[in-house]
């Protein structure tokens, strides 16, 4: 069968048309409605990319648009009518998985309720694989064949669950029939719980093959935390100093777990005030992410190198090693080369951060940072901010005397030293950005 989005019907003299498949069941409503007692049964449009259910009329013998049969024909007075007036006539009522669920339903005359056609699981599975295959097969070129299956699965759960939930909020008409409405909104809670589910396994298998870690939000006296596990616990500590890093952290234990699931040493972070469980977590799975990435002990490989001059070419090099933050602090920023390629990395999904010294060189001829988050800072002690470093992913580390200037590039005596590969050296700058950001200064 082939799939149209909603807005491709009837483009082209009434093809192609919507193909109906009729629910089992007819309602009936006691009180007039704005669609009118003549309504009585859906007819779910299952060659819509996203399914769909139309309201159909009851006209003496047979249902409007098509008299039962699975789709109008393309010549009919329904087929040729624009689709206002088509909506008009048949309103959509429901989308997506809760529309799929309403088709699945016959009512029971016995238990004067509704009866689901098919196991729930089962429902739940086959719309899953079918939106996972059709993210597949569009998602299988070459530059992508690097990306593991897994990987490209937690992709296509981020953008499915979006999807639902906009298809959820198309279905407000569905209120109109009360018991229906309350179904089918339990159903779309479940089948998020369902994805949710789906992408702890995931992460899961991501763990078991990469030997990593697992984490869960918990609470106590109405305080959310985060817990982390580790597969191999003689990681924590390092760990420990990873996470300590991080801008949602207020402050990170090693614990021991009595749980015969997960035995050994933990960590338990505690979000800083304001800030989210859930996000906590969110940043503690990235970071930890990259520290089993990149600096897995034992398979650590810091290296230190000093340049004198072609440090534009260097820097630009450790910028494009960036997996998931990059954080840069100069005194002075007029290099529009080193401003590009931060602005191309955060385009690639890089949360990238810039602190500058908030003065008339850099407000006269700096580079304009109004695509990226920054923030201006005098001294702290009334002189100036001169700070000069950069950090990638808490793992590569630029320092020294260059400015992001051109003067510094191409007509002064500077110097840089790079720390590649080295967590604990970036763990200090990391704070120490992290101690200026949190100042009183000028937001970009």
């Amino acid at each position: 069968m082939d799939y149209y989005s909603e807005e491709k019907f009837y483009q082209n003299n009434g093809w192609p048309p919507e193909r109906l498949d009729y629910c089992d069941y007819i309602f009936y409503i006691d009180n007039e409605t704005e669609y009118g007692p003549d309504y009585d049964q859906f007819a779910l449009v299952v060659n819509a990319t996203y399914p769909y259910i139309r309201l159909t009329k009851k006209r003496g013998r047979y249902h409007f648009p098509c008299g039962l049969s699975d789709s109008p024909a393309p010549e009919s007075t329904y087929a040729q009518k624009p689709e206002t007036e088509r909506n008009l006539e048949c309103p959509k009522i429901a989308w997506g998985i809760a529309a799929v669920f309403l088709a699945n339903l016959k009512y029971d005359n016995n238990q004067k309720d509704y009866v689901l056609l098919k196991d729930q699981n089962t429902l739940f599975e086959d719309y899953y694989e079918k939106y996972w295959n059709l993210y597949k097969s569009l998602h299988n070129g070459l530059r992508l064949s690097n990306i593991s299956n897994e990987q490209k699965e937690l992709d296509f759960l981020k953008e499915h669950l979006d999807v639902i939930c906009r298809l959820w909020e198309k279905s407000e008409s569905l209120k109109r029939y009360t018991d229906l409405y309350k179904y089918a909104s339990d159903v779309e809670k479940q089948y998020e719980e369902f994805l949710i589910n789906r992408k702890q396994l995931i992460d899961n298998i991501i763990m078991l093959r990469n030997n990593r870690f697992s984490t869960e939000v918990r609470e106590v006296f109405n305080n959310p935390y985060v817990k982390v596990y580790f597969l191999d616990d003689t990681i924590a500590p390092s760990a420990q100093t990873v996470v300590e890093t991080l801008n949602s952290v207020r402050k990170v234990n090693i614990t021991e777990s009595n749980s015969k699931a997960h035995p050994g040493k933990t960590l338990t972070v505690y979000p800083k005030p304001m800030i989210d469980a859930r996000d906590c977590e969110k940043e503690v799975i990235v970071g930890l992410n990259l520290f089993f990435s990149n600096v897995v002990v034992g398979n650590m490989q810091p290296r230190n190198d000093a340049y004198f001059a072609g440090i534009e070419k260097q820097i630009l090099e450790v910028l494009d090693k960036a997996l998931t933050t990059i954080i840069v602090c100069v005194a002075w920023f007029t290099n529009t080369k080193l401003r590009d390629k931060l602005i191309e990395k955060q385009k690639d999904g890089i949360d990238v951060r810039v602190i500058i010294y908030k003065d008339g060189v850099n407000h006269s001829k700096g580079v304009d940072l109004s695509e990226l988050n920054h923030k201006e800072y005098r001294g702290e002690r009334g002189g100036i901010m001169h700070e000069k470093f950069c950090v990638v992913d808490n793992v590569h580390t630029v320092c020294g005397s260059y400015n992001w200037t051109l003067n510094a590039e191409n007509k002064n005596d500077e110097d840089a030293a790079f720390h590649l590969e080295d967590y604990k050296f970036a763990s200090k700058y990391t704070k120490r950005f992290n101690e200026i950001w949190k100042r009183d200064g000028s937001v970009g």
